[in-house]
């Protein structure tokens, strides 16, 4: 029985354990979810930055480069030096490459506004500027002069700065936003934190409350299984003591019966009180005969052919008064044949007497009080059912009545082990056991056991 039980308390352990592993694994993953968010912003933070400086630097390139082409353009015919159509073809490329860098760098509608506002006012600048050093390489100054210092080329390069500050306006109102963005990421990312913080102090906290309550459980169990050890060593030892000078008093009482009719002395009187002493102290017998087979140790293996309705017999005698003074009665209806099954005794004892322990409890408070044990032979099982006239359970309770650990019974009262255990021990004996119960009207629970080969 205490590897029974520690097979069960071991199984909790386990479970608990898993939790704290569930709990672990969950805490990492927390950590690292946050720490893979702490860096993915972090990054798109220095790539905003950096993106916005790039910015900057291009806008400002495309501003200077600008004014370098037009400065070398109008240079040119004011000079007629060719070195300023060479200058000038220089920063073209340079341009268009700040502008392409840019672009990488801005939504696809702003390219698209800007390109859309500029780039007709662009060409017919470029057109007029090539044209300039056309005359210019012709030798009409004058004529390259006044193209480039006309009202036409200023109001194509007013176009061309408007469309240009829009952009410029655009792209800060851009920046600007994925910066406010950036801001909303971070302080969600604050709250996830905070969130999973709590959830994982929480968990934590909830963990270990169950620990710290299933291990003042279990010390409570373990106490209260080591004063049911105490007992039934103490009962043991108390069965072998009475049993001593009972065979004394037994032995004495058929010599005297003999003597007495040796001696002529018959007296019917006489007669009637020694066979009623007789009968006492045979039930005495039988009781302490029943303790010391319920209190035989477990740990060694003692399993042998014996016959349930014997050992049901002696749980019965040594229980039956105790019932009687709760108002409980018995309805004995077993196979007297001589079926035997194979396995432990002592444990079959304990299962009996757990299902009368409880079917005690379940009568408290119940006007009938009557406990029926029947026993039935079919092909090669015998079917044990033991009955009571209780409060009866509900279809939770039986679903959950052979769990470890689960009791119905008030705190104090039970220990959630008896019937997980009475479940266990029918099993090893490679039996079954089921249950059948109505609300007020009471329990029925049938064992069913495999006859011994002996039957067979």
């Amino acid at each position: 029985m205490n590897n029974q039980l520690l097979a069960k308390y071991n199984d909790k352990t386990k479970r608990t354990k898993y939790y704290t592993y569930i709990a672990a694994v969950f805490t990492f993953a927390i950590v690292f979810a946050n720490f893979y968010m702490f860096r993915s912003l972090q990054q798109q933070s220095e790539n905003e930055v950096l993106n916005k400086v790039l910015i900057s630097e291009y806008r400002n390139l495309i501003t200077y480069y600008d004014e370098v082409l037009t400065m070398s353009a109008r240079t040119a015919t004011a000079t007629g030096d060719l070195k300023w159509e060479k200058r000038y073809n220089e920063f073209v490329p340079k341009l268009d490459k700040a502008i392409f860098e840019l672009n990488k760098l801005i939504p696809i509608d702003i390219q698209k506004k800007s390109t859309k506002k500029t780039s007709e006012a662009n060409n017919a600048l470029i057109a007029m500027e090539t044209e300039a050093f056309e005359l210019v390489r012709a030798g009409y100054l004058d004529r390259a002069k006044k193209l480039l210092f006309s009202e036409k080329y200023d109001e194509q390069k007013k176009i061309y700065s408007s469309g240009m500050a829009e952009l410029n306006s655009d792209i800060d109102s851009y920046v600007t936003n994925k910066f406010k963005e950036l801001g909303k990421s971070q302080n969600y990312r604050n709250l996830v934190v905070f969130f999973s913080l709590m959830i994982t102090f929480f968990t934590w906290a909830a963990l270990l409350k169950r620990n710290y309550n299933e291990k003042s459980r279990i010390e409570h169990e373990l106490q209260h299984m080591s004063k049911l050890a105490s007992i039934g060593e103490m009962s043991a030892g108390l069965g072998h003591e009475i049993n001593n000078p009972l065979t004394i008093a037994m032995g004495n009482l058929h010599r005297l019966k003999r003597t007495i009719q040796k001696t002529g002395l018959e007296n019917e009187k006489v007669f009637s009180l020694l066979e009623k002493q007789d009968v006492a102290l045979d039930r005495i017998k039988k009781v302490t005969d029943g303790m010391r087979n319920f209190s035989r140790k477990d740990g060694v293996d003692d399993s042998h052919n014996f016959n349930p309705s014997e050992g049901i017999s002696q749980m019965v005698e040594m229980v039956e008064y105790n019932f009687s003074q709760d108002g409980i009665k018995f309805d004995i209806q077993l196979n007297k044949n001589d079926f035997e099954v194979y396995g432990n005794e002592s444990v079959f004892q304990q299962v009996i007497m757990n299902l009368l322990s409880n079917a005690r409890d379940a009568m408290e408070d119940s006007e009938i009080k009557m406990i029926k044990i029947s026993s039935l032979v079919e092909k090669s099982k015998i079917m044990i059912s033991i009955s009571d006239t209780g409060s009866g359970m509900s279809e939770e309770v039986q679903k959950k009545i052979f769990e470890p650990f689960y009791t119905s019974k008030a705190m104090g009262k039970g220990t959630g082990l008896g019937m997980s255990l009475v479940y266990s021990f029918i099993t090893e004996m490679r039996g079954s056991i089921d249950v059948e119960s109505d609300l007020g009207k009471g329990t029925s629970f049938t064992i069913k056991l495999p006859l011994s080969d002996k039957n067979s």
